[in-house]
C-alpha cells in the first residue's frame, strides 16, 4: 500500500484563498512499504540536538472483517534476547460487526490501540519466554525471599508453571491464556494451593513487567476461580484440655505448649525464641525470628496477643519458668 500526502505551508493556503492563485503541490511517494507499516509523511519525531526528523515507522495497520468481526493487524517492535530489535506481526480483534457497523469506526478503534506505539516516547519492549524469564527471577528476586517462601515458589514451578506455561513468551500469557492455566490446575489441587501458585506466577509477572518486558501481569478480578468448598471446622483442644496438656508436659515443652496455647504463635516461632525475646517487666514477648527446617531467618516484630490480660498474666508466668530451665 503506497500513500501520498501534500502539505501546504499555512501562509501559502492563506494566499491561495485570498488571491485564488494556483500553486503547485509536490507529491511524496513512499515505495516498499507493508500495509501494517504504512508511513506517514507528516509524522515527526524530535532528534537529540533538537531537530526534526520523520519517525521511522508510523503505522495506521489494516483493518480486515472476517465473518462478523472487525480484526486489526499491525507490526511491534520487540528486543529478543539476544539484544537485536525485531518487528512483530499482530492480529487483534477489534468488536463485532453489530458493535462496530462500519470500516471507519474499527478503524478509529485500531487508532486508539496503535496511539502508544505511534507515541515519540514509544521503546521496544523486551521478549522472553516464561521458563528464560523464571531463570532470572530465581536468581534476581527469589533468592533475596526467605527459605520457605524459596522452597515453595521452586516446587510451584517445578511442579506447575514451567511444565505448563514454559514454553510461552511473556507477551503471549494473556487473561485468556492465564485462565486456561487456571482451569487446567482446577481439580488437581486445592482452591488454596492454586492461589499460591498464581501468587508466585504474579510475581513473576510483575517482576517482567517492572523490567521493561511485554507481558500483562496478572489481575484476579478477570480470573473465574473455582468456588470455595465446605470445609469442616477444624478441631480445637478446649481450656480444660489445654490446661491438662500443658501441665501434662516436662521442661521447656510446657512452656512452649502455654506459649501456643496463649498466644496462637507458629511452630516456628516459637522454636526460635530465645531469652532475650522476654520482656519480664512489661509482661510480654517479641518475636523477632522463625525456624524453618533448621535454618533461622528473622520475621516481622509482632505486638501482643489480643487476649491481652491472659497473655500477661499466665504468659508472664510461663516465661519465668522458660528463662529457668535455659539456667
Amino acid at each position: 500500500m503506497i500513500e501520498r500526502r501534500a502539505h501546504l505551508d499555512p501562509s501559502a493556503s492563506e494566499s491561495v484563498h485570498r488571491t485564488g492563485a494556483s500553486i503547485e503541490l509536490r507529491q511524496i511517494e513512499l515505495t516498499n512499504v507493508a500495509e501494517s507499516d504504512t508511513l506517514h509523511a507528516g509524522a515527526t519525531a524530535l532528534t537529540s540536538k533538537g531537530g526534526i526528523i520523520a519517525r521511522r515507522r508510523y503505522q495506521t495497520g489494516s483493518v480486515i472483517l472476517k465473518g462478523s468481526s472487525w480484526y486489526g493487524r499491525y507490526r511491534e517492535g520487540q528486543i529478543a534476547s539476544d539484544g537485536r530489535e525485531v518487528r512483530i506481526r499482530r492480529s487483534i480483534l477489534l468488536g463485532s460487526k453489530k458493535e462496530l457497523p462500519t470500516k471507519p469506526l474499527a478503524e478509529r478503534r485500531m487508532d486508539i490501540i496503535l496511539a502508544p506505539i505511534n507515541s515519540l516516547a514509544y521503546r521496544p519492549g523486551r521478549v522472553a519466554t516464561i521458563e528464560e524469564f523464571a531463570q532470572r527471577w530465581r536468581t534476581e528476586v527469589l533468592s533475596k525471599r526467605k527459605a520457605s517462601t524459596v522452597h515453595a515458589a521452586e516446587s510451584h514451578l517445578k511442579i506447575q508453571i514451567l511444565p505448563l506455561l514454559g514454553k510461552f513468551r511473556l507477551n503471549e500469557l494473556g487473561v485468556e491464556n492465564q485462565q486456561m492455566f487456571v482451569t487446567r490446575l482446577s481439580g488437581t489441587i486445592s482452591r488454596k494451593m492454586l492461589l499460591n501458585v498464581l501468587g508466585t506466577l504474579s510475581s513473576m509477572l510483575t517482576t517482567a513487567q517492572n523490567w521493561g518486558y511485554v507481558c500483562e501481569g496478572l489481575n484476579f478480578r478477570k480470573i473465574v476461580l473455582p468456588e470455595k468448598a465446605i470445609t469442616k471446622e477444624p478441631a480445637c483442644f478446649t481450656a480444660e484440655q489445654a490446661r491438662s496438656i500443658i501441665m501434662a508436659a516436662q521442661g521447656p515443652f510446657r512452656v512452649m505448649f502455654a506459649i501456643a496455647a496463649m498466644t496462637g504463635l507458629r511452630a516456628g516461632e516459637i522454636l526460635a525464641l530465645q531469652t532475650g525475646d522476654f520482656d519480664f517487666e512489661r509482661n510480654f514477648l517479641t518475636v523477632r525470628r522463625s525456624v524453618w527446617r533448621q535454618k533461622s531467618f528473622h520475621s516481622q516484630d509482632f505486638d501482643q496477643p489480643s487476649d491481652h490480660a491472659n497473655a500477661r498474666s499466665i504468659g508472664a508466668d510461663r516465661a519465668r519458668t522458660y528463662r529457668d530451665t535455659e539456667k
